[in-house]
């Protein structure tokens, strides 16, 4: 089986930081590639495993903060379950050949007429601020565990 290499430049980010270079991949996963990319975020994402660790504690990155572009990723995600993918890191603005011509594309096809709205940003769920409180019952977000709520046994303190 031969071998395809596919450096995307990815620096120039579509709308929301780090959407451009996913939106590129989503049609570039074969049954075996290297993805070369120069987006860091993307790479370390996927090599290690951060997205997978995000979508286990359902996109939340802490108690505070969600994942962006949520959709994207789980779109690569499953792709990267059905095919072996391997991500590699390279210099943007480096000179490289190939990375330069996908910049100039990503460039050209950001500025196509009738760009279709990114449905993921536009209609993204307002569940941004705190992580709702663990109800009982519900596993562990460290060890899987089921919950167990109990109520204190000490005496609530009183200010006379």
């Amino acid at each position: 089986m031969s071998e395809r290499n596919l450096n995307l430049g990815c620096d120039q980010f579509w709308r929301t930081g780090h959407k451009h270079p996913m939106v590129q991949l989503k049609s570039w996963i074969f049954l075996a590639a290297t993805i070369h990319s120069d987006s860091q975020y993307l790479v370390d994402a996927i090599m290690k495993g951060w997205a997978v660790a995000w979508k286990k504690k359902d996109w939340w990155l802490n108690n505070k903060e969600r994942a962006k572009n949520i959709d994207l990723w789980q779109k690569l995600l499953q792709l990267c379950e059905k095919h072996q993918a391997e991500f590699r890191w390279v210099k943007g603005h480096a000179g490289i050949p190939e990375n330069e011509r996908c910049d100039q594309l990503s460039m050209t096809a950001l500025h196509l007429p009738n760009l279709p709205a990114d449905e993921g940003y536009e209609n993204k769920p307002e569940t941004e601020g705190v992580r709702p409180a663990m109800q009982a019952g519900e596993p562990c977000r460290k060890c899987s565990t089921p919950v167990i709520k109990q109520t204190s046994r000490k005496k609530p303190k009183h200010d006379f």
